[in-house]
This record gives structure tokens, C-alpha cells and sequence, in this order.
């Protein structure tokens, strides 16, 4: 039987996790939430010492050399690498290649499926959390655009100082 241990230091991870434990169960794997302090997961993590972590990629719209850090071969011995996967395969270090070297967007999205469709078939890792909105408090004194960014916040790109409503909120 196989056992997984999932390594944890935020308690919030434990309820999003604890559905995804009890289908495990069901298919007859055994898995353990253990929770850490945040000093000994970060030790843990960046030597690579847990069996399953719970993590966010954020990466740019146009990937570049940082891919490298994600999958590829070299991160993967590297300590302190954002390749929690230990990825390391040659179709894939040629692939990061291809994304990094594209001279046009169309040789970019080409380099990219492929990529992406080798990293997926590697099953190194299961998407199991998404929430489609995010809850920003901010003090109304700022401006944004009518039509937010497509991926991100925009918080800090695009959001500006208002005068005219800093003032309204001084005068209240």
C-alpha cells in the first residue's frame, strides 16, 4: 500500500486538503497531513525532504529563463529550487530551450504547448484548488481602470492615486 504524507505549515491548507485525503483513502492509498512549523517547512522544502506539498505557480504571460528554475534538470539538484518535482528530463530541458530561444509569438505558443503537454503526461503534480475571485480591501482612495488586467489584480500596475477621492475621505 502506498503512503503519502502531505506537508503543511499554514492550518488553513488542512481544509482544502482534507477532501483530496479522504478520495485517496477511497482508492486504498494512505495518506498523513503533517504540520510544521514554518521555520522547519521552508527547511523541508527548499532541501527537498517531503513526500507531497501544496504550492502556487505564478509565473509571467511570456515564460522565459525562469522556466528553467521550475523544471528544469539543473534546478532539480539545486537546493532551494522552485522544481519541487525534481523534474528532470531531457525532452524537457530541449523544450525550455525552444521557449527561450523563439524569435516570434508563434514559435513561442508552439515551445510552450509542446512544453506544456510533456510536463502533463509527467503527472508531477494535481491542480486540485482554484478560486475564480479575489477579495482586495484597499482604502478608497485610488483609481483603476474600467477593465481590470485579464490574469492578474492589477493592483500595483495599474491602480493610481486619486486626489480628488483622497479628499472626499479626508473631509468625511
Amino acid at each position: 500500500m502506498l503512503e503519502l504524507e502531505f506537508l503543511i505549515s499554514d492550518p488553513s491548507t488542512e481544509r482544502i486538503l482534507t477532501p483530496y485525503v479522504k478520495n485517496l483513502e477511497a482508492i486504498g492509498i494512505t495518506p498523513t497531513i503533517r504540520r510544521v512549523d514554518s521555520a522547519q517547512y521552508e527547511r523541508r522544502r527548499k532541501s527537498f525532504d517531503f513526500d507531497v506539498i501544496t504550492t502556487r505557480y505564478s509565473l509571467r504571460l511570456t515564460p522565459g529563463v525562469e522556466i528553467r528554475t521550475f523544471w528544469g534538470s539543473e534546478a532539480a539538484k539545486t537546493d532551494g529550487s522552485a522544481n519541487l518535482a525534481g523534474i528532470s528530463h531531457p525532452a524537457v530541458d530541449a523544450l525550455i530551450v525552444k521557449v527561450m530561444e523563439a524569435k516570434s509569438r508563434e514559435e513561442l505558443n508552439t515551445a510552450t504547448r509542446a512544453l506544456d503537454r510533456v510536463l502533463r503526461a509527467g503527472h508531477y503534480w494535481v491542480p486540485h484548488w482554484f478560486k475564480a475571485a479575489h477579495h482586495v480591501v484597499y482604502w478608497d482612495k485610488f483609481s483603476r481602470p474600467p477593465v481590470k488586467p485579464r490574469y492578474e489584480r492589477g493592483i500595483i500596475h495599474t491602480w493610481w492615486y486619486d486626489a480628488e477621492k483622497a479628499a472626499k475621505l479626508k473631509s468625511n
